[in-house]
């Protein structure tokens, strides 16, 4: 779907934490992606909001499209916006210490693998929105943005 910029996209994303860490996939498609420096950077698991589905159903069902695994439980953590070259984002943020499963590239042509990485050190060329769930958790102000 080409993204248009006179449109908002309604996204949810996902920080599985364990041992101060959290789970990032890389994206992978050069020039193809709206805000990834040189065509990829690192993002947490989620995706677009579907029409008629809830937030909470949206951001189980990404989790688990892209990496396979399941969360026991979810907490809203951030509800960010975004502009990125021009393309608006409002992202809702959760968290979860308690998932099942290992992280697989489970839609590869997205997501080219998983890694953990230090929660307060997120790595070079995160995705925006991503950085904002994570800095919003890490303040403990859901809309630290301003959104």
């Amino acid at each position: 779907m080409e993204m248009s910029k006179t449109q908002v996209f309604v996204g949810v994303a996902v920080m599985l934490l364990s041992e101060g860490k959290v789970l990032m996939g890389r994206t992978g498609h050069p020039g193809k992606s709206a805000g990834f420096k040189e065509g990829w950077a690192w993002t947490l698991p989620g995706g677009k909001v579907e029409h008629s589905e809830n937030l909470h159903s949206a951001a189980m069902r990404e989790l688990k499209e892209e990496t396979g695994m399941g969360a026991e439980s979810l907490r809203l953590v951030s509800v960010g916006t975004d502009i990125v070259s021009g393309v608006h984002f409002v992202t809702i943020g959760f968290e979860s210490e308690r998932f099942c499963g290992n992280p697989e590239a489970k839609e590869p042509d997205k997501i080219s693998e998983w890694r953990w990485f230090d929660l307060k050190s997120p790595p070079e060329n995160t995705f925006t929105p991503s950085l904002s769930v994570i800095k919003n958790f890490l303040s403990g102000d859901i809309c630290a943005d301003g959104g």
